[in-house]
């Protein structure tokens, strides 16, 4: 099957499974491309950071005019075509980091035309926020908007961002007479809104370095920095979701109140995970359209890569366990989805990059013009 014959297929299929032996991540990043020029949405999982990384400069390569959009400092995430989604480590998810999964999320929530996701096999198996998240959190401002500046900074605070002198990194925000900074997820700078009474004059992105402004905007949208709402309706929500918890034995008692204790301290660390947090966490397939393609690296590496973040997450819960007794130890359970990958990815459309067996015991890694039906169809990835 040719490339072109391999593409109108999939434009035109709904839930098939189809194995291809072509040029790996080559392959897959200008499949991706040509999906997505066909109004198709597509996640290409990458079997680790480096592949995810290489991904990302080919799709760029194959694709000039988006690299040509992204190099405009004032651009959001949700604006471009191609959204990268990073994927958290047990332990290891501080502000910056948390603030880019914010903006690849709400890039895909919002998203009106296709577009491509790169991420890893782990973010279809970690709980997300809730799929209505965005529903209620976030914001459009224009300029002109009547706002009152002191809205923006009770909803800032609300919504987790860090009151600092000097905005540096994501997730933070300064006041400074009549000048809002806040480093909002999606820019690659921080926002400077200039108020002229309740009244935003004027919107500025700015380099954290040298203060200047590196471009202008009309508008801007406005998103929390981390999953963790700090409001105190949230904060409710969750101290009774942890109540149910221990009740059931979920969770320990000890956890539950030290939760409670950092929550009222408005300290909970950003490592905290969404199935943890919100009861209604959702998985990653809730945020994603219905005719989105899957681009899979072969089922064995998928299969392998879901086997390791079990791993790592059951052991992460373990060491902790092991070594304190009133930390942060988030069961497995809680942090995972329960729904095996197979199983959502049954009713998908996905194309696995597969090595194909030659004569002689060989492997064969670039047959452009082969391509058979998924050997492992039917088979549950979990």
């Amino acid at each position: 099957m040719r490339f072109d014959d391999l593409l109108r297929f999939l434009t035109a299929s709904r839930g098939s499974s189809i194995s291809v032996g072509r040029g790996g991540s080559a392959g897959m990043a200008m499949l991706a491309c040509r999906l997505i020029e066909a109004g198709r949405p597509v996640v290409v999982l990458a079997a680790n950071v480096e592949q995810r990384l290489e991904l990302a400069s080919l799709a760029h390569l194959f694709t000039p005019h988006i690299s040509k959009e992204e190099s405009n400092p004032t651009c959001a995430v949700w604006e471009q075509p191609f959204i990268a989604l990073p994927s958290p480590r047990p332990g290891v998810l501080n502000r910056a980091d948390s603030a880019l999964r914010m903006g690849g999320l709400f890039a895909v929530h919002s998203a009106e035309r296709a577009f491509g996701l790169l991420t890893g096999v782990d973010n279809l198996l970690l709980k997300a926020p809730p799929r209505n998240f965005f529903a209620h959190n976030s914001l459009s401002v224009k300029v002109n908007d009547e706002l009152a500046q002191d809205f923006l900074i009770s909803m800032a605070a609300d919504w987790g961002y860090a009151r600092t002198p000097m905005v540096t990194q994501p997730g933070e925000f300064a006041v400074r007479g009549d000048i809002l900074d806040i480093f909002a997820p999606g820019y690659s700078h921080p926002l400077r809104m200039e108020f002229f009474g309740d009244s935003v004059e004027q919107i500025r992105l700015f380099d954290v370095s040298t203060q200047r402004s590196v471009g202008v905007r009309d508008d801007v949208t406005l998103i929390p920095p981390s999953h963790l709402l700090m409001g105190a309706e949230q904060i409710e929500a969750a101290q009774e979701y942890w109540r149910r918890l221990t009740r059931t034995g979920a969770i320990s008692e000890t956890l539950a109140a030290h939760l409670e204790a950092e929550a009222r301290r408005n300290s909970l660390p950003p490592t905290l995970m969404p199935g943890l947090y919100y009861e209604q966490a959702s998985s990653l397939f809730a945020w994603l359209p219905s005719n989105t393609i899957f681009i899979c690296p072969s089922f064995d590496e998928l299969n392998n890569g879901v086997e390791t973040i079990r791993e790592v997450w059951s052991c992460a819960a373990l060491k902790h366990g092991e070594t304190q007794n009133d930390g942060l130890i988030q069961p497995p359970e809680l942090v995972l989805s329960s729904f095996g990958i197979g199983k959502e990815l049954a009713g998908r459309t996905r194309v696995f990059f597969e090595e194909l067996p030659v004569e002689g015991g060989g492997r064969q890694r670039d047959c452009h013009r082969r391509c058979f039906p998924d050997r492992f169809a039917g088979t549950a990835v979990t």
